[in-house]
């Protein structure tokens, strides 16, 4: 209401020292106040370290907490916070093949006899890869009575809003063979409802007490899943003295897509 006025003219415009001294005491309205914190860390491997499946290295971790604090004339406490942390976990296998008649006993002369020296099999896939990541946002605002004088105040209430995510992906690349490639890939993403005052019933009031890292490590309900399987085979045409001008390839793909329903609750 006064915000085009200078505190030092509000104070002088009152005619009683109570007056003086309730302006005086609002003297802590800023304009805006903001935090701003981020942190990241990464750890990466020693250029001679063998590599391992189970190596510190393969991951890679994150993190990052913002806040932002603002007050004005309207505003008597505006607060945002935002939290993100996750995990990449990412390993390449060294190839491990078993071909049983590519050694030289097994030899088989004719070039129709070609494929049977081709069969070949993988033990491990070429790569897995993992990830996470917590995404939490909470806001909170309440608003001043900025009545005139003599005008009954209003209760007005603190208002919040939560929004915390939990998501993981994973995703494989096989190759079974040299011609046959199998691709895996998974989605799944949480939403954490943990900040009601009966646990994740959404039709109780909200525990206004809870913040942003009171049960930060809940992984929540599904909301969505999706996952992706892809095969690829080359066509054997090249095996064959009498085809092996011609090259081809077969793909399949299966999709699978599930969300949540939410029912509404009188």
């Amino acid at each position: 209401m006064y915000d085009d006025l200078k505190l030092n003219d509000r104070i002088a415009a009152e005619t009683t020292q109570e007056a003086k001294d309730q302006v005086y005491n609002k003297r802590k309205i800023t304009p805006k106040e903001q935090v701003l914190t981020s942190l990241g860390f990464e750890k990466n491997r020693g250029e001679e370290a063998e590599e391992n499946f189970y190596d510190i290295e393969n991951f890679t971790f994150n993190y990052s907490y913002n806040e932002t604090n603002h007050r004005d004339f309207e505003i008597a406490n505006l607060q945002e916070q935002n939290v993100t942390t996750g995990f990449v976990y990412n390993h390449s296998f060294k190839p491990l093949t078993i071909a049983p008649f590519v050694k030289k006993r097994f030899t088989v002369y004719g070039a129709y006899w070609k494929w049977l020296k081709e069969l070949n099999l993988s033990l491990l896939p070429s790569t897995v890869t993992v990830n996470s990541n917590i995404n939490r946002n909470f806001n909170q605002q309440q608003f001043r009575d900025v009545l005139e004088p003599g005008v009954d105040a209003l209760d007005l209430p603190l208002l919040q809003q939560r929004n915390y995510l939990f998501n993981w992906q994973y995703a494989l690349n096989y190759t079974l063979t040299k011609s046959l490639r199998l691709n895996i890939q998974a989605s799944n993403s949480n939403i954490v409802r943990n900040y009601f005052n009966q646990d994740n019933n959404s039709a109780s009031l909200i525990n206004q007490e809870l913040d942003i890292w009171d049960g930060f490590w809940d992984i929540g309900e599904p909301n969505r899943h999706a996952q992706q399987l892809q095969l690829n085979y080359d066509l054997p045409f090249k095996l064959v003295p009498v085809l092996d001008f011609i090259t081809g390839q077969y793909s399949y793909t299966s999709n699978f897509d599930w969300q949540r329903g939410w029912r509404c609750i009188n």
